[in-house]
């Protein structure tokens, strides 16, 4: 086998902020909206915490941190 002399490209990192949590969906999605509406991508992500579900609500991704400040 022929190895690679060339360094891979770096990889790209890439965050989500989460804006906070709900333990009520709908309460999770009126922000979404809210947060659409802004411009913002916008997602929940159901979370189980022992008998407790939270509902996430995360923005972005982002792969720089000049855009993740202004957000």
């Amino acid at each position: 086998p022929v190895e690679s002399l060339t360094t891979p490209p770096p990889v790209e990192q890439i965050t989500l902020l989460q804006v906070t949590s709900f333990k009520r969906y709908q309460d999770a999605d009126n922000l979404k909206a809210r947060l659409l509406l802004q411009g913002f991508n916008t997602n929940i992500e159901k979370s189980e915490q022992g008998q407790t579900t939270w509902y996430r609500v995360l923005v972005g991704p982002f792969t720089d941190n000049a855009a993740l400040d202004s957000a």
